[in-house]
């Protein structure tokens, strides 16, 4: 198998930068609402770039960090990370790169514990929103860490 891999990660960047409007009303419908799209959002993933060091590999990606302009005037930042696991590379027969990682989340709510469980106002633990994560662990093969949430 080839070492050179397509560079989804790049291509769904792109796709999300090409067509945010769409992507904020499909994954987060009430922030949508809030923002004034006559000021275009603005991109700052360059940014990211100055402080974010070298990795080993020389690659850097950079996820989506963007500042929306709202109807009231206010501004919203927004942090978007997409990472696509590649089969062959991630997981497969020959994927096992992953392997043997550990997989972590840090999370930051934004809400009281309360609200993260049924009948609170997210309906959901963290743990049963975290399940996808866990899921895709075992897939590549990865260690799954408990999760550090911070709650407001």
């Amino acid at each position: 198998m080839s070492d050179a891999y397509p560079d989804y990660d790049h291509l769904w960047k792109d796709i999300i930068t090409d067509l945010f409007e769409e992507f904020l009303l499909f994954f987060s419908p009430e922030l949508y609402e809030q923002v004034d799209f006559t000021i275009p959002p603005e991109f700052l993933e360059q940014k990211l770039h100055t402080i974010i060091p070298e990795s080993l590999s020389n690659k850097r990606f950079s996820d989506k960090l963007v500042i929306l302009k709202l109807k009231n005037g206010d501004e919203q930042w927004v942090y978007v990370h997409v990472e696509v696991l590649t089969y062959g590379w991630a997981y497969g027969s020959d994927g096992t790169k992953l392997n043997g990682k550990s997989f972590m989340l840090a999370i930051s709510t934004g809400s009281a514990m309360t609200a993260y469980k049924a009948g609170g106002k997210n309906q959901f633990s963290i743990d049963e929103l975290t399940k996808p994560f866990q899921a895709m662990s075992n897939l590549v093969g990865m260690k799954f860490l408990p999760s550090f949430v911070f709650m407001f």
